[in-house]
């Protein structure tokens, strides 16, 4: 549709280059060319919600004529069809073939082979076809072929030559010109969007929360199963107290550092959307002797299903050799560094806590407790390593 109609039906939309091509090759680009969306109809009748209606600058199609009485008064077939008559009309909008439906033909009147036909659209009656004798050509209606191209199809006829000397060039360039938008599949979208909505600064540290795969994740009763873990760590534990102590050791200094916390009794009562206990397990290197590392299993299965299953595998985070290699051409200084605890500093927000339990026992008196996480493991260590940390101390009745 034109620009000037547009804007006197005050309709706006989205900026979007257009390129239009029409047959013999010719083409025409629209770099102004706005995405609107409109409600048409006829005099009478039903109303269609037109969307991505493209504007140009100007049509710029032929002025067209039509005189019904004449033409009913010429041909019989024609004569009560209820279309209006109009003079020196220019065309303001093309209706394609996307819209095709407003155009659909209810009724038709046809004469012999070269005379006007009337037809009745969802739109109205209209008359078109071969004009009577000694008729100026103004009344005839034109009709046009309009194609979309593709917009850089332009360009790239008269940029050849200066692409292919840009690809020569490219081996030098490596490393050293910033890459093309990466391209990333519908999860990792979700995962960035995800990540870019739920994490903040709360004052402290940093809050996010966990990538779910959809919005309506449903988690089975998991607590069983951790239980049933937790056991046979504790007669693994009784055949090593050095492990009992180690991983008595680790879980207070996560306690005492607000890393994980207590559920109050408040807590427990409640009723959380998504609840699912982690099994803890301990993970030791026969390079590094006497160092041992919790791991909380987010691989455990409940009736088919598992926390890593339920949430999003998030963007590939690791640079490759090659690419760290490349950075040096960029800038005149490496700098190296490392994060202590780099996995416990960002906390958990409030809804996904709950997701992330565990068991295990009072370091006082050894009863067999629950606990919640406070600021467990950030999202990226998690998708990294999949451990996961949180608290939460029951009454003792929880686990009989």
């Amino acid at each position: 549709m034109d620009q000037d109609l547009a804007e006197e039906l005050n309709l706006s939309g989205e900026p979007n280059p257009l390129c239009l091509k029409w047959t013999g090759g010719t083409h025409r680009s629209e770099n102004n060319s706005h995405k609107v969306a409109l409600d048409i109809s006829g005099l009478k009748g039903k109303r269609f919600h037109f969307e991505n209606v493209r504007t140009v600058s100007e049509l710029q199609l032929p002025p067209q004529s039509l005189d019904v009485k004449q033409l009913q008064s010429e041909y019989r077939h024609l004569r009560g069809v209820p279309a209006q008559s109009y003079r020196d009309v220019r065309p303001r909008l093309l209706i394609g073939v996307q819209h095709a439906y407003a155009t659909l033909v209810r009724k038709s009147r046809e004469g012999r082979v070269g005379q006007p036909i009337a037809i009745n659209t969802n739109l109205g009656w209209t008359i078109y076809g071969g004009a009577p004798n000694g008729q100026s050509m103004s009344m005839l209606h034109y009709a046009y072929h309009v194609k979309q191209c593709n917009h850089d199809d332009v360009d790239k006829i008269n940029d050849n030559m200066e692409r292919a000397l840009k690809d020569f060039f490219a081996i030098e360039s490596l490393g050293v010109t910033s890459s093309n938008k990466e391209i990333r599949s519908q999860d990792d979208e979700r995962d960035i969007q995800l990540l870019h909505d739920l994490t903040q600064f709360n004052g402290k540290r940093y809050e996010t929360g966990l990538l779910w795969r959809n919005n309506n994740v449903k988690l089975p009763d998991s607590k069983p199963m951790a239980l049933k873990r937790m056991y046979s760590m504790q007669r693994r534990m009784e055949k090593d107290p050095d492990l009992a102590r180690i991983l008595d050791e680790k879980l207070a200094d996560y306690l005492n550092k607000g890393y994980i916390r207590k559920l109050t009794t408040a807590e427990l009562e409640e009723n959380h959307k998504r609840v699912w206990y982690l099994p803890v397990f301990p993970v030791t290197n026969p390079n590094k002797p006497g160092k041992v590392r919790l791991v909380w299993d987010a691989a455990a299965v409940v009736n088919g299903v598992l926390l890593n299953s339920s949430l999003l595998a998030g963007p590939d985070l690791l640079t490759s050799l090659v690419s760290v290699l490349y950075k040096f051409r960029e800038h005149r200084f490496a700098i190296c560094g490392d994060i202590r605890e780099m996995f416990h500093q960002v906390k958990t927000r409030n809804e996904d806590q709950h997701s992330q339990r565990f068991l295990w026992w009072d370091s006082e008196d050894r009863k067999k407790t629950q606990y919640l996480c406070d600021a467990g493991d950030d999202v990226w260590g998690m998708l990294l390593t999949r451990e996961r940390a949180i608290y939460e101390e029951p009454k003792r009745r929880a686990f009989q």
